[in-house]
């Protein structure tokens, strides 16, 4: 009876360190940007700040892509390295047909 209980205790665990030790795969394929500032933390009266945040939107000068892809590239070489999964390249997502033939809002 010892050797019954022993054997399926030995059988559960294999089955779950297998089943959890499998190494997941995930894929970004998007990163965003909004050039509104969320300004209501700081208290202040939203009358002056959103006139001078709505010109700051409308500025071409005020461009943040340049931030952006700086966190794109940080975020793949330096912080995923860290996580507890494997990160496929966007290009294997991105240029699938499947992913080109959907009906994005942003896509035209």
């Amino acid at each position: 009876m010892k050797i019954k209980k022993y054997l399926s205790l030995l059988l559960l665990l294999t089955f779950l360190t297998t089943t959890y030790g499998q190494k997941k795969k995930v894929a970004v394929v998007t990163f965003y940007a909004n050039k509104m500032v969320e300004f209501k933390e700081l208290g202040i009266g939203s009358e002056e700040l959103i006139k001078d945040v709505l010109d700051l939107r409308d500025n071409p000068n005020f461009n943040l892509a340049p931030l952006l892809e700086q966190f794109h590239s940080n975020f793949f070489n330096e912080y995923a390295t860290a996580f507890p999964f494997e990160l496929l390249p966007e290009s294997s997502v991105v240029d699938t047909e499947k992913y080109l033939s959907l009906k994005l809002y942003w896509r035209k």
